[in-house]
């Protein structure tokens, strides 16, 4: 899996996310650290480091958190898991939180005032692709906006399609929970030489820690 993200996410294939969370983190003044909460092999936290002095990454893969370390030595990375986090209270200026739980100890390690950037899938992410795969693939929910002690300030819908190959396709599934729901046989179905585009729906969603 640590190795299906990484090609597929080095390849660029989830760029414009990572450059609509970028843009977002410009709007942004003073932030000294950032926690990437979730952060797998690190390239999103590559990606905010930089833009942001002090970036920190968590994520319960040992694997990950080791390929991790060893491509990207600048950042501050910890294996952990997000529900119980090693962190002090109000210590980070942000958080984000992609395509990760949600979990309400993030909100401790947040200082008042910091915001906490979480992605979550649209309705229709990936639906080509689950379309080859589930007999009714069912749109995604819109995720949860209300949280103890967090006010959600922004909302911005992130839509791109994907021309992928099969090796790209192949890792897609790989990196999603596709990989394990879905017999070998319909993953060899998804994963043909007749690929044609995906489509790439994501939610940002940006809350502000009120206490």
């Amino acid at each position: 899996m640590v190795s299906s993200r990484r090609r597929f996410l080095e390849a660029g294939n989830y760029n414009p996310l990572i450059d609509a969370l970028k843009s977002m983190l410009l709007d942004q003044q003073n932030i000294d650290n950032l926690l990437d909460l979730g952060c797998s092999e690190g390239t999103f936290s590559h990606a905010f480091s930089t833009m942001v002095p002090q970036v920190y990454g968590v994520d319960i893969s040992k694997p990950a958190i080791k390929t991790a370390s060893k491509r990207y030595k600048s950042l501050n990375l910890a294996i952990a898991n997000i529900t119980c986090l090693p962190l002090h209270e109000d210590t980070f200026d942000v958080a984000t939180v992609i395509l990760a739980p949600f979990a309400n100890d993030i909100v401790r390690v947040i200082r008042p005032g910091g915001l906490i950037l979480r992605v979550s899938p649209g309705y229709n992410h990936l639906v080509e692709l689950k379309q080859r795969i589930y007999q009714d693939p069912r749109p995604h929910k819109r995720a949860n906006l209300k949280f103890p002690f967090l006010q959600h300030k922004v909302q911005q819908e992130v839509l791109f399609e994907m021309n992928l190959d099969k090796q790209a396709v192949g890792d897609l599934i790989a990196m999603t929970p596709m990989q394990h729901r879905t017999k070998s046989s319909l993953r060899n179905l998804a994963n043909n030489d007749d690929q044609g585009s995906i489509r790439a729906e994501f939610w940002i969603d940006v809350f502000e820690k009120t206490g």
